[in-house]
This record gives structure tokens, C-alpha cells and sequence, in this order.
């Protein structure tokens, strides 16, 4: 393969990566890419086949002026966004460019643009695709800066019309160019690691695509969870530090919490809320974390979903991360951002659970919730429910205390109903008729609102709440992955918990699906290992934080203590051990005269053999004897100055052909032959008698 060859392949490959990252921004249609694509192979072909296209200054002129013009336009009238117009700006103009790579400026320019491509991809993406965007083009920017000022130096230098030797590009440039890429990823990463975060951005993002669920808003349908649990697509990633293992018994994360039920939907119409601010330790604290329960941390990863409720296991006390300086929670412990996020956040929640995560309690006393004049709003039930009633009294007869009353209608409603997806539609006039008397047949949404109906018609105040339930264990992560078919809906149940203090009791009546012969597909361990992946791309590289940068600091500064704890042994050992010697006899001093001249001897003939090969295999000894040679003549080769300048600076023709040849088995994988050996004893000659 000839050098212009190569150089126009490197240079194309750069083009690529720019194209992939413009795709990663979500500013470019599927067909513009395509179109774009198309666009650079058909310009890589006429390049290889050496059919350039002229485009006349001017008309060039012309097209960047309109190009300007339609970014101006593009940006104040169409998207109003920074990275989106600016993306496209740079794909038009980078696709244009490729039809007019003559000089090297021109190739300079190409590199210049593929920067900024990749450069509006990192602020605009939080993808793991980013990663191996970036990977590209490190490998290959490197190799075509290398390639790019090869080319440039031979230009000037060089005879004219005189092509670069093809043994130049031989497998000890293409490690060297490829260990320059591995250093430099790796500078790279040491930089990202020990560079401040800020927490701040300064473009625009373009907004992230919003999963739409229903079940999180102020108003959730009776049937809206059973199309969302047919999904497999992730919605949360959480994260337990403290197990290193899938916790025994299954997580409620908790969303929102309803109060009012019409017959046909769930609605909240006492929605009383407050702000809450940072504490000086950078948390949200909305309730005390007292002697009721264990403490479970979570580090959660949440992706856009259409909400603006965050989700903590039952009950969260408390939430800290990179949050809005404000957050708010409401009367019924439900937490919210102060706006929709429309990208994935990270957040740590701290709940108040017990040790086997059931019958998780909210006291009644803590922040906000509900106090006992406003318990009326958890007793309503809605006209025609008497048929309700009288099956709630049938099954809770001769029971007078009020928590077994609960325990007796959840498993009455567990026992005696069958759990799936796609109920049957019975006579009954509601969805709920239709569940308890009719087909007897619904999943949870169904369950949950059967128990909290018949509880408030036993005077039990009870509300509804949405969220998630279980996940499935990542062993590869060491975390939940929580996905849409995961949504679920339970009740929480107003009732004593000790002889002196009231508050919430979760209850879930909702037979569990494998139980009701439901079977839920696992990931492959594939797909559980490329979601790792995912997840420590958007833990320590996406969301990596100042808080980060500290622990990570001080784990180094623990460790490293440690070592220097070791070290500090083994010297004392040492010290110890010839301090016997010392006491003992003379064994020491005569071993130390034995071995350290051996040592020596060792360490100088490696040096040596080191320099006789650095010096063959870099600088041959014929062009080493040519600048001892002008030496004596008075004529020095500047340092500053490289071999085809010095060469083209004298403009002796031995000069050059002992030059041309150093640099051959140099840089190229070329051995002397023959008649090149006679060729340099000829020139040495020759300089010898000018």
C-alpha cells in the first residue's frame, strides 16, 4: 500500500469517527446520516482512484456564507438549541469539505472540524456508545497526526516528485503510533479522575428520550399498570453497597401515593407540599431516622420517565446527590423534583425499613404526613360500593382488632382471586365489581384497589401507592435492575404500631407472579454483563462528582498509607536482621564484598549490550561515521535541524544518498543489501576528498 493511500484511508477514518459522533447528539434524522454516509464513501472512492473534484474558490465562498446563514436560522427559528443546530453546522460543512482535501490546510481543517463533531457528542450524550466513539478517535487521530506531519516534513524536504518510501509504514510504526494512543487514553483518564468537578455545564443539552409511564401522575387509571408490566425496557438501576449479594426478600420503591378513588381511578386531591433544602452535609432529610427500623442505602440511577417523582424504598428519610438546590415532599410521603427531569439522574436514598424489608411503617408524626383530622380523605369510597361492604364484613366476621382485619382481607384476596395480565371483562359496573364478584381474575392494581376499598369501608383508613417491586439481581453489577414490568402498585394501612404511636403499615394482597404461574424471562448473562458496563459508564465516568473525586482520594491515601506501613516492616525486619548478623559475626560485611562488585559488573555489561543495540537498531554506523566525517570539516549538523533538512541544506548528492538510506532502515522495516553497503562506502569516499 503506497503512503498517499494510507494517508487518504487515515484521513477518512477520521471523517467516520466525526459522522459517529454527530449521530450521538440526536440532532441528525436516520436519513441525513445515511445521506451523509453515502456522501463519504462516494468522495473515499473519487480520492482513491485520484479523480479530485475542482470547486471553484468562489462557489466555495458562496456555499459556507449560505451554510453560515442556514446555522443562524437554524438555531433562533427552528431547534433553539446550541448543540442540535451547531451539529448539523458541523456534519454539512465536514461532508462538504471532503470534496475540496487538496493542500495540506485542507486536511488540517478536516481534523480541526472532526474536534468539534466529537466535542458537541460529549455534551450532548450520556451514552456508552460515547466510549467507543472516543476510543476511534483517539487510535486514529493519533495515527493520522503522525501520518499527517510524516507527510508535511517529506514535502518540504524531500526532492520533488519523489514518493515516500512505502518501508517507512512498517510494524514498528504502527506500535509506536498505537502505544501513543494507549498513552494517551490513559493521561486522559488519569486527567478526567484528578481534574475538580464543578457540577455545571455551560451548553445545552438536548432533552434525553422520556420513557412514558403511567401510574406516576397525579391521576392513575384502573388497567394503566397492565400494558407497563408487558415491558422489558430498564427504568432504574439500584444500587445496594451495603449487600454484596440480591437482598432475601424483595424491595419496595416507593413513587406516589393516592387518596381518592371515583369508581374508575385513583386520584390525589389533597396534594399539600413543601420545600425542603440542604442540610451543611449536602442532604434532603425529610424524616427522623429513628429506632424503628434498619437504615438501607441506595444508590439509584434513574432514567427519564416522565415524572417528576423520585422513588426510594419504603419509607425514604433522606436523599442526597446532584439535585436541584430545592425538592419537595407531600402530605403523603411521596418526594418530587421541583421540575421533570428529561434525563437520566443519580441519587443516593436512605429509607427506614426493617430487617426483612416488610411491613415497613411511616409514623405519622414525621414530616408532613398524615395527622389524624385528616384521615377523612382515607376513608372515602365511592357510590355503589355497598356490595363492597358486605363482602369486607363477611370476610373480616369476629375480627375486632383492626391490623388483623387488614392481614384477613389481604389474604382472603390472595387466596381466593386469580392473578393475570388479561382479566376478563365481567357484568359488574365497574372494574372493580368486575374483579371481586364477576371474572375474579386482575393483577395488582386490581388487588391493591379491592384491599384499600374494603378496608375504608370498614372505617380502616387506607391510601393506594405506585411503584416498583423486586428488580432483578445483577451479579456481574452487584446491583437491582429495575425494569417497566416491574411496576406495581400496593396499599399502606393507617394502624397502631405500638400501644402509644400510629402510623402506615405497607400490605400488598397481590399473589406474587410466579406464584400465579406467571414466568418472567431473566436477562441473558450477556446482556446482564453489557448492562454493567452501563452501569459504571454512568456511575464513575457520566455522574462522576466532587464527592467522588474525595472518596476516591482518600481510599487512595488509605492505601497507600498501607504500603508504606509494609515497606516500614520490611525495613524494620531487615534492620533487625542485620543488627544479629552485627552481634554474631562478620557474615554480612564479607557477603556485601562478594556480591556488590558481581552486581555491578552485572548492571554495566546490561547498559552495555543496551546501548550497542539502541544504537544499531536506531542510528546506523555509516551515517554516524558521515557526521564524524563533515565534522572534521568544519561542518556541524544543527541540532534543531532533521536529517532531510541537513541533507537539503548541503545539497550534496552523497550526503542525500546516505541519507535517504538511514532513513529507510530507520523508520522502515529495511535491511542494506549489497550494493547499498558499496553505494555508502563509495559516498564516505567521495566526502572524504571534498
Amino acid at each position: 500500500m503506497s503512503f498517499s493511500t494510507y494517508f487518504t484511508i487515515i484521513s477518512y477514518l477520521m471523517a467516520g469517527a466525526g459522522l459517529a459522533a454527530s449521530s450521538l447528539t440526536l440532532a441528525v434524522s436516520p436519513l441525513f446520516l445515511a445521506a451523509m454516509a453515502a456522501l463519504l464513501i462516494v468522495c473515499f472512492y473519487l480520492h482513491l482512484k485520484g479523480r479530485f473534484l475542482s470547486i471553484p474558490k468562489l462557489l466555495w465562498n458562496i456555499f459556507a456564507v449560505l451554510l453560515l446563514i442556514f446555522f443562524i436560522i437554524d438555531y433562533f427559528f427552528i431547534s433553539n438549541l446550541l448543540l442540535e443546530s451547531a451539529s448539523r453546522f458541523l456534519t454539512i460543512i465536514m461532508a462538504a469539505k471532503l470534496f475540496d482535501l487538496k493542500t495540506n490546510r485542507d486536511y488540517l481543517t478536516l481534523y480541526i472540524l472532526v474536534f468539534f463533531q466529537l466535542l458537541a457528542a460529549s455534551a450532548a450524550t450520556a451514552s456508552l456508545s460515547f466510549l467507543f466513539v472516543f476510543m476511534l478517535y483517539i487510535v486514529v487521530g493519533i495515527w493520522a497526526l503522525v501520518i499527517f506531519n510524516l507527510k508535511k516534513d517529506w514535502e518540504e524536504n524531500a526532492p520533488q516528485e519523489q514518493p515516500m518510501p512505502r518501508s517507512i509504514l512498517g510494524p514498528k510504526f504502527f506500535m509506536a503510533a498505537a502505544g501513543l494512543a494507549v498513552l494517551s487514553m490513559f493521561l486522559t483518564a488519569i486527567l478526567f479522575f484528578i481534574i475538580p468537578r464543578v457540577g455545571t455545564g455551560f451548553l445545552q443539552r438536548k432533552p434525553g428520550e422520556v420513557i412514558k409511564i403511567s401510574g406516576f401522575s397525579d391521576r392513575v387509571d384502573l388497567g394503566d399498570l397492565g400494558p407497563v408490566k408487558l415491558n422489558e425496557r430498564v427504568v432504574m438501576r439500584v444500587g445496594l453497597p451495603e449487600l454484596d449479594k440480591a437482598p432475601a426478600n424483595s424491595i419496595y420503591f416507593r413513587g406516589i401515593a393516592f387518596d381518592n378513588y371515583d369508581g374508575t381511578s385513583w386520584k390525589q386531591t389533597k396534594r399539600d407540599e413543601i420545600f425542603i433544602e440542604r442540610n451543611n452535609a449536602g442532604v434532603f432529610t425529610f424524616r427522623g431516622m429513628s429506632d424503628m427500623g434498619y437504615i438501607l442505602k441506595q444508590e439509584i440511577l434513574l432514567e427519564p420517565i416522565g415524572t417528576d417523582v423520585i422513588f426510594a424504598a419504603s419509607f425514604g428519610a433522606a436523599v442526597s446527590g446532584p439535585l436541584p438546590r430545592r425538592i419537595k415532599i407531600d402530605n403523603q410521603g411521596s418526594i418530587y423534583l421541583p421540575l421533570q427531569p428529561h434525563t437520566r439522574i443519580e441519587y443516593t436514598a436512605f429509607s427506614v425499613v426493617s430487617q426483612d424489608y416488610n411491613e415497613m411503617t411511616m409514623p405519622s408524626g414525621s414530616g408532613i404526613n398524615a395527622v389524624p383530622e385528616r384521615l377523612a380523605l382515607y376513608l372515602q369510597v365511592s357510590e355503589g360500593s355497598e356490595s363492597i361492604a358486605e363482602l369486607a364484613k363477611m370476610v373480616t366476621m369476629g375480627i375486632g382488632d383492626p391490623r388483623l382485619k387488614a392481614i384477613a382481607v389481604q389474604e382472603f384476596l390472595k387466596k381466593n382471586y386469580r392473578y393475570t395480565l388479561n382479566p376478563e371483562k365481567g357484568e359488574g359496573k365497574t372494574p372493580l365489581d368486575d374483579f371481586l364478584f364477576y371474572s375474579k381474575e386482575g393483577y395488582c392494581e386490581h388487588y391493591s384497589t379491592a384491599m384499600a376499598i374494603m378496608l375504608r369501608t370498614l372505617g380502616i383508613p387506607t391510601r393506594l401507592v405506585t411503584g416498583f417491586l423486586k428488580g432483578e439481581w445483577n451479579r456481574f453489577g452487584g446491583y437491582l435492575l429495575v425494569r417497566q414490568r416491574d411496576a406495581h402498585s400496593w396499599v399502606e394501612v393507617y394502624l397502631p404500631v405500638n400501644s402509644s404511636q400510629w402510623g402506615w403499615l405497607t400490605f400488598d394482597p397481590t399473589p406474587s407472579a410466579e406464584s400465579a404461574g406467571e414466568v418472567q424471562t431473566p436477562m441473558s448473562v450477556s446482556s446482564l454483563y453489557l448492562d454493567s458496563i452501563r452501569w459504571r459508564w454512568n456511575r464513575y465516568i457520566v455522574h462522576y462528582t466532587l464527592m467522588d473525586q474525595i472518596a476516591l482520594a482518600r481510599n487512595i491515601d488509605i492505601r497507600f498509607g498501607s504500603v508504606l506501613h509494609n515497606i516500614r516492616g520490611v525495613f524494620n525486619g531487615v534492620k533487625n536482621f542485620r543488627s544479629k548478623l552485627h552481634k554474631t559475626d562478620i557474615a554480612a560485611p564479607i557477603s556485601l564484598l562478594v556480591i556488590l562488585p558481581f552486581f555491578l559488573f552485572v548492571l554495566w555489561k546490561y547498559f552495555k549490550n543496551k546501548e550497542k543495540t539502541r544504537f544499531k537498531e536506531r542510528v546506523p554506523r555509516f551515517y554516524v561515521d558521515m557526521l564524524k566525517l563533515l565534522n572534521k570539516k568544519g561542518i556541524r549538523k544543527p541540532a534543531g535541524k532533521t536529517p532531510l533538512e541537513f541533507a537539503a541544506q548541503l545539497n550534496l548528492k552523497e550526503v542525500r544518498d546516505i541519507t535517504d538510506l538511514y532513513l529507510m532502515i530507520r523508520y522502515g522495516k529495511h535491511s542494506i543489501c549489497d550494493n547499498e553497503t558499496v553505494l555508502v562506502k563509495k559516498s564516505l569516499v567521495s566526502l572524504r576528498k571534498i
